[in-house]
């Protein structure tokens, strides 16, 4: 699940999890490496931990630079995909209105 630890994330995971066709097994956020806010809404860290805690849900974290280009939120994102994928992950969900 792309967690962005906003409104929409939170919608779109009720619904998930009402359907129980799909099981939540990882929150996967940004977070800017030199506020440790999420890099959508600004929540942050501290926050964002105990909205997964919470949840019951593992968290993953991705750290990203504030300076962050395309190309290298692109890389470091492929990158965090492909440790997902190797662990299993076959599909993410995205809630955005």
């Amino acid at each position: 699940m792309n967690w962005s630890g906003g409104k929409d994330s939170a919608f779109a995971l009720y619904h998930i999890l009402q359907q129980k066709e799909y099981s939540v097994e990882c929150l996967l956020t940004t977070v800017n490496t030199d506020h440790q806010r999420i890099s959508m809404h600004g929540v942050r860290k501290e926050l964002l931990l105990m909205q997964a805690d919470r949840l019951g849900i593992p968290l993953k974290i991705v750290e990203l630079p504030s300076d962050t280009t395309m190309a290298t939120y692109d890389t470091i994102m492929k990158q965090a995909l492909g440790e997902l994928k190797s662990e299993g992950f076959t599909h993410s969900i995205f809630g955005d209105i």
